[in-house]
Formats: structure tokens, sequence, C-alpha cells
């Protein structure tokens, strides 16, 4: 069974294979394989993945891999593990899936990722039942869902839309938010991340980009909103990212609004229209505090004949 000390999700693949009898040492040869080739083309289906591995000038094979789907037992399982989880609810549902969601999936106690035992491969090479081909979709694999996760999720029979609609589905109701609450508050948090520091000397703040305005400028929707968004910075600093606290106020009003319906209730408390607003919300979306910057930059420049 893999260990809680699996750190990505590309050892956790490795680590899966391993206890499905399939060694480093086998690994080795697709791992070198795949080192030697820029075109590797991959296709992801439920149950099914396929790639074709061009081994030379003239040679390119057609290797796949298949697998049975979990059931909708082993998937409930699965989505009460991170419904009742706050950190792991947290997460998903800010489109993200941390590779503890992938150990339990890997457990005996659910088996969503089936043994290699239970797998079919195929390679239309000259030499399938000794195939490099075949481990070097293996290891490739360990890369590719590292850097997305949610593609072994659709291997597993979900596709991403499908996994999020269906943890998100679970939890909007209004009475299951208070138990969602109290397991938070019972839950083993991690320790915080070092304080930023706001003063230079003694009793001296350090400068801000501006200073606060003499009245409030929010009403109790607005001031919620401030609110929702400090939590947000905060789970994403636990979560090893950035608080983006160093954002000047211009950018980093376009961040809230890039994830905010209301873009007239931010903009009626600010210097811009609602339509100059959306546009940055966009451009933050799009290219984030550098499309800004370069939005802002380009529409002050003045030409000069």
């Amino acid at each position: 069974m893999v260990g809680q000390g699996t750190s990505t999700w590309q050892q956790l693949w490795f680590d899966h294979l391993e206890e499905s009898k399939i060694d480093a040492s086998a690994l080795r040869p697709g791992q070198m394989f795949v080192e030697r080739n820029d075109e590797l083309e991959i296709d992801i289906s439920a149950g099914k993945i396929e790639m074709e591995i061009r081994s030379g000038p003239r040679m390119v094979y057609d290797v796949s891999i298949e697998a049975p789907r979990a059931s909708q037992q082993a998937w409930d399982l699965f989505d009460k593990n991170i419904e009742t989880n706050p950190t792991l609810l947290s997460d998903v549902s800010h489109g993200r899936l941390p590779v503890e969601a992938g150990i339990y999936a890997q457990s005996e106690a659910i088996g969503i990722l089936p043994h290699w035992s239970e797998f079919t491969s195929s390679c239309s090479c000259p030499s399938p039942s000794r195939c490099k081909h075949i481990y070097a979709l293996l290891y490739f694999l360990g890369e590719h869902f590292e850097q997305d996760p949610f593609e072994l999720m659709r291997f597993l029979g979900r596709s991403r839309e499908q996994f999020l609609a269906s943890i998100t589905s679970s939890t909007t109701s209004f009475e299951y938010r208070p138990q969602l609450a109290t397991d938070a508050w019972g839950a083993e948090q991690p320790p915080l991340p070092d304080s930023p520091t706001f003063v230079d000397k003694a009793h001296e703040l350090t400068t801000w980009p501006t200073d606060p305005p003499n009245t409030p400028l929010f009403d109790a929707d607005g001031l919620r909103s401030i609110g929702e968004d400090a939590c947000q910075r905060a789970v994403d600093v636990l979560n090893g990212g950035h608080s983006q606290l160093d954002l000047d106020e211009r950018t980093d009003l376009a961040r809230r609004a890039a994830t905010n319906a209301n873009v007239d209730h931010l903009a009626c408390n600010s210097d811009l229209s609602p339509d100059a607003l959306a546009t940055l919300a966009e451009t933050w979306k799009n290219a984030g505090e550098d499309g800004i910057e370069a939005y802002i930059s380009s529409s002050s420049t003045v030409v000069v004949d």
C-alpha cells in the first residue's frame, strides 16, 4: 500500500506500479525511451490510454493500456472521504486535487486505482510481450499525472467536470455546512506560516501601496467579500502558494474581480468603471499580474508625432 510519505502524483503512480510487481528496473528502459523522444502524443478516455511512439524515422507504434472502471460504490466512498475532510474539500472546490486524494483512491479500502494484473496492454511493435514502448507509456504517465492529476480521474472513469460536479453538488446544502464547520474546527491544522514583516522600526509601520481611507468605503456585503478573500489568501499560503499581498491596489482589484461575479459592486468603490474593471479581470484571468502591468503600461503610453 502506498505510504503516507508519498508526496507527488508521479511518485504515487510509480509506487502503485511497484506494488503491482513492476519495479523501477523494469521502468528504466521506458524512462530512457521517453527522454529520447520529444514527440509523444497521448489520448486518455475512461478505461483506456493510448499513445503514439516514434521509434525511428519510419517506425511509429501504437501503444495502449486498458483497465476496468471503478464501481459507483467505490466512487461514493471516494467522494465521502473528500467531503468529510475540510482541507481536501477546500482544495477540490478551488479546482485542485491533492495527492492525499490519490493515496485514498489507491488504498485497499476503496480500490479505485486497479492493480496491474487487471490491466490489458498492447503495442503494434514486433515484440509486444517484451515491449519497452509499454514501459515508456507507464513511465510517461507518471509525468502526465503529475502535471494534471484529473487526467488519472478521467482514466478511472470520471472527467474533470464530472468529478468536480459530483463533489460540489453534495456539499452545497445548508444542512451540511454546520457539520463541515464543526469538522474543520476540530481538525488538526498545519503550522501557520511566518507572519509578514509590517514594522521596520519600533512602532513604525511599513509603507502600504496606498493610505487607508478616512471613512469606510464598504458595506456589509463588501466586508463579507473582504473576509472571504482573506480566508482564501490564508488557504493558499497554507498550501504553499502566494498570498499576493504585495500587489498594488489596481492589480489586486483586478484579481478579486476575476473571481467575483459582482464586478459592479467592486467598481463602485474604485475609480474604475464596471466595463474597465471587467476588462482588467479578464486580463488577470489570461495573464495574471504581468498581464495587468502590460495592459496598464500600454494604455498609458502617449504617442507623439
